[in-house]
């Protein structure tokens, strides 16, 4: 008669094995936290895990280390990899042009090819800062031309994966969401700071500045399609269940600003929004407006993208 432990390790072993690069970031942590329990997942991240019993099996490595790689999927049948690590700072990335090769250019394609020769699906997180930002609403098919280093190399990784013809691309912007664990140290000492310090903390700082009577600038002259990150992983699910490739664009349905998004948040939490301030922007590295047509995505993935102040009540 077999064990509890036996039977654990026979339904493990029945499970598609997932490879998470960045297991401890924002879309990384999230999805494994979700789906443990549909796949067999397999971390990499630079740092222990803060919940150390969620990845069936956890790497301590650098991305960019390839005997770590190999040694991966030597140990593991490896079915599909997600990509999420990334130097994803668009001021780093423009300083430390050298070592950002390395990590977001150089790591991802030797991942992808190890990938492609054990025959492991490939998907790859990549921006809304491949486009210019020079119109609304860019589809998959419109022309890259990214005005900043970040943007720079996701575009040249997505070059080489597109002739492929197996790899998935997914483009995602402003991803938001409940803060992990391991991060909430850092919000509670930003969360007071009238610019917004991280992205995908708009919703946090937002309400803690409201709640505080604080001031918070968000820029009125920068165009997103915000993307919550249970919504990203519902997306990255998908794909993997509906075996999709190409280019896809896995975000919110909308066109939304920083400061639209603000007043937004206001609402939903019933706060007076006179503490919010709008701002045109003088960053020279974001693009003016990056939203995202994703109508072709929403049907290869079967889904319907809610947009910013929708996913505010379906996730928030």
């Amino acid at each position: 008669m077999e064990s509890m432990h036996e039977k654990e390790v026979i339904k493990m072993s029945k499970l598609k094995t997932v490879l998470i690069t960045g297991n401890n970031g924002f879309i990384g942590s999230y999805f494994v936290n979700k789906y443990n329990k549909k796949y067999n997942i397999i971390g990499l991240d630079k740092e222990e895990a803060f919940d150390k019993n969620v990845c069936a099996t956890q790497y301590i490595g650098d991305i960019c280390n390839r005997e770590l790689i190999q040694s991966i999927f030597e140990n593991h049948d490896i079915g599909i990899v997600i990509h999420t690590a990334a130097e994803k700072s668009l001021i780093i990335c423009e300083n430390n042009k050298e070592d950002v090769y390395e990590t977001n250019y150089c790591a991802s394609i030797y991942l992808a090819s190890i990938a492609a020769k054990n025959k492991a699906k490939f998907i790859f997180i990549s921006s809304d800062q491949v486009f210019p930002g020079t119109s609304p609403f860019s589809m998959e098919s419109t022309s890259v031309a990214p005005i900043n280093y970040y943007g720079k190399l996701k575009t040249m990784v997505e070059a080489e994966l597109i002739k492929t013809k197996t790899a998935a691309i997914c483009r995602t912007a402003l991803v938001f969401g409940d803060i992990p664990a391991e991060q909430i140290s850092y919000f509670d000492s930003i969360k007071s700071s009238e610019n917004l310090a991280v992205q995908g903390y708009i919703v946090q700082q937002t309400r803690y500045c409201l709640e505080n009577g604080l001031k918070i600038v968000l820029p009125d002259d920068e165009y997103v399609s915000p993307t919550h990150v249970a919504l990203l992983a519902e997306q990255l699910d998908q794909v993997i269940c509906n075996d999709v490739s190409g280019i896809l664009h896995c975000c919110g349905n909308d066109r939304i600003s920083r400061y639209e998004m603000g007043i937004a948040i206001a609402e939903y939490y019933g706060r007076k929004m006179d503490t919010i301030c709008s701002k045109g922007t003088r960053n020279l590295l974001r693009p003016k407006d990056v939203s995202l047509n994703c109508q072709k995505t929403e049907k290869l993935l079967k889904m319907k993208f809610p947009d910013f102040r929708s996913m505010l009540h379906m996730y928030m």
